[in-house]
């Protein structure tokens, strides 16, 4: 039952800061988030919501943009339906 997810986005601009927020409030998953090949977080989350800060992320420079790159690994320890109860995985830039 284990996933990969992978998000990719650009900006035009450095980015100072990014904020995650990842979990969920109905189940146990264990989880792994990358950004690029730097692991953030190793663990389980159960029933709730974690975030992380990455002040000053690396970027490689795309088409006159800065490139990002996050992975989420996801891994469901428990019952609860995911459609009913998605776990959730926020990126916010942070200034």
């Amino acid at each position: 039952d284990g996933r990969e997810y992978v998000f990719h986005f650009t900006s035009w601009r450095k980015i100072d800061g990014i904020e995650l927020d990842f979990g969920s409030l109905e189940g146990d998953y264990y989880v792994e988030v990358r950004f690029f090949d730097l692991e953030l977080f190793r663990g389980e989350t159960s029933r709730e919501m974690k975030t992380l800060t990455l002040p000053r992320p690396e970027h490689y420079t795309h088409r006159q943009t800065h490139l990002y790159r996050f992975s989420l690994y996801l891994e469901r320890r428990s019952s609860v339906s995911i459609s009913r109860h998605p776990y959730r995985f926020s990126i916010t830039p942070v200034s």
